[in-house]
Formats: C-alpha cells, sequence, structure tokens
C-alpha cells in the first residue's frame, strides 16, 4: 500500500494509540471545575482527549494532538514536532494517572489500555 494511503487510513507508521480515561467525581463538587482541571493535567501532556459524562462520571477517549494543527497555524517550529508527535508513552499515562488522582474532588481514576485509536471498536 503506498503511503498516501497509509496516511490517510491511519495504518503503519501513521497508526494513532490512545486509551480511554474514566473519572468518578463528587457530584456535589462544581464539575467545570473539576472538567478544567483535568484538560490543564491532559493539556501539560500535550494530549488530546473528547468524550463526556454524566451525574458523577466522566469519560474521555486520550491520545496525542495532531501535531500537523500546529505546524498549519505557524505556532511552532519543525524541532517541535519531532518532539511532540507520535503516541502516548506508558511513563506519560503513569504520571498523567498520578496528577488526576491529586484533583479535589475526584474519587476514582480508570485508565484502559492503549489501543488503536481508529480500528477494533465493536
Amino acid at each position: 500500500m503506498k503511503k498516501r494511503l497509509r496516511k490517510k487510513r491511519h495504518l503503519k507508521e501513521f497508526q494513532e494509540l490512545g486509551f480511554e480515561l474514566n473519572i468518578e467525581y463528587d457530584p456535589a463538587a462544581d464539575i467545570d471545575k473539576i472538567i478544567d482541571e483535568v484538560d490543564k493535567v491532559i493539556d501539560s501532556f500535550n494530549l488530546c482527549c473528547g468524550g463526556g459524562g454524566g451525574f458523577g462520571t466522566i469519560g474521555y477517549f486520550v491520545l496525542r494532538c495532531n501535531p500537523n494543527f500546529y505546524w498549519n497555524i505557524g505556532k511552532f517550529s519543525k524541532e517541535f514536532l519531532k518532539q511532540h508527535s507520535g503516541n502516548p508513552t506508558l511513563a506519560e499515562i503513569d504520571e498523567l494517572n498520578k496528577l488526576l488522582r491529586q484533583i479535589p474532588h475526584i474519587t476514582k481514576v480508570e485508565m484502559g489500555p492503549v489501543r488503536d485509536a481508529w480500528y477494533g471498536w465493536e
């Protein structure tokens, strides 16, 4: 398969990996403050997340931010992109877990295994 198609289909060297993150919090707490704190921690690792929640829970899928976004807006150099591309490392995930557990009013943090962000969802 040609490189262009591998990139378009997120295969081989273009595979994107991420993990599921589930957080339980005290329902009496201010959800906006909790989400802001969680987002700050995730952003500090140059990771992006998407998800949602309900009463007392938040569910995310977390993966590395697409460095091409930063390049397209002219914000960073090629050297920055090399340092901040790739997939989340196990060391980053462990540190993220520790930092999330320190946020007030969070009662439980669960992280799933690292998996393909595009394929295998059944």
